[in-house]
């Protein structure tokens, strides 16, 4: 009678390993979990816009996601007021990127209208110049840009903010010395601005750590070593905040992004996703890379 028991016992725990088993098995990779049918994002931005945008598409078609369009809207150094002044005018005053294959297209004399009407668009992401990403006064103009972006694609679209990146220290710019030329102190003031206001504005519903992601790549073995004017980012840099964007948007880890291009080292790689991931966990605080 004991035997019996026994054998049950032990049949009943073989059967349940097995049923365990096959649920792992059959259970779907992490990286094409609750991934979207379709991924369009649409930057009112400038050149740190086309600098994050970089890789993203590669990035978003190597998870396995079939139709993706990536857009900037772009003009050198653009502020938000200049952006909501382009809107209010209706102004054909954009060169518009636009990528949904192997190439990005290119149309000038476009308005924020007319791109915003070109797609179904996801998520538009809003950016400051960079010279005025640490001055919470440049942010004043987002709340009617905000309104009148909104008034044209609907209520399904989900509003982003690009949190930029400090200045490469020893750079000359004349934007620079609005934060004393201190690469520390330009990084504080844009967590201080993003804390101010864009945490607390209604119209975003996604921030994109970028700064965070790249001041944490400075700590590693690479160093300051990201951007190629002080400025604007290398391949390098791009690539960690591509992986930045997409993680975050897609509420993924960036381990989970397999896209690696010939111009990425495993070394760089290794480093680029311990600052996404970090800058993810604590997005306004700078965490050490021991890389």
């Amino acid at each position: 009678m004991k035997t019996t028991i026994r054998n049950r016992i032990r049949t009943i725990i073989i059967v349940g390993v097995l049923i365990l088993t096959c649920t792992v098995l059959i259970a779907e990779p992490a990286s094409a979990k609750n991934l979207p049918k379709h991924l369009r994002i649409l930057a009112v931005g400038n050149s740190l816009t086309q600098n994050s945008l970089y890789y993203v598409y590669d990035m978003a078609k190597e998870l396995g996601i079939e139709d993706v369009t990536v857009g900037n809207l772009f003009i050198g150094g653009c502020s938000l007021k200049k952006h909501w002044r382009n809107a209010r005018k209706d102004k054909k005053a954009y060169t518009y990127y636009r990528k949904e294959g192997k190439r990005w297209r290119v149309r000038d004399d476009v308005s924020i209208s007319q791109a915003l009407a070109d797609r179904e668009w996801d998520y538009v992401v809003f950016s400051p110049y960079s010279g005025d990403s640490g001055k919470t006064y440049r942010y004043n103009s987002l709340d009617p840009l905000a309104d009148y972006v909104r008034d044209r694609v609907g209520k399904k679209t989900i509003f982003v903010w690009n949190m930029t990146w400090a200045y490469k220290s020893g750079n000359e710019a004349r934007s620079f010395a609005a934060y004393d030329y201190d690469q520390g102190k330009m990084y504080e003031c844009i967590v201080d601005a993003t804390k101010k206001k864009i945490v607390t504005n209604e119209n975003i519903s996604i921030i994109i750590p970028s700064g965070t992601t790249i001041q944490n790549a400075r700590t590693s073995c690479f160093g300051d070593n990201f951007t190629r004017d002080g400025r604007h980012l290398k391949y390098e840099g791009r690539y960690m905040v591509g992986l930045t964007w997409l993680s975050r948007i897609l509420d993924l880890s960036p381990k989970q992004i397999t896209y690696c291009p010939e111009e990425i080292t495993p070394e760089l790689r290794k480093v680029a996703i311990a600052s996404a991931e970090k800058a993810l966990k604590n997005p306004f605080e700078i965490s050490e890379i021991d890389q």
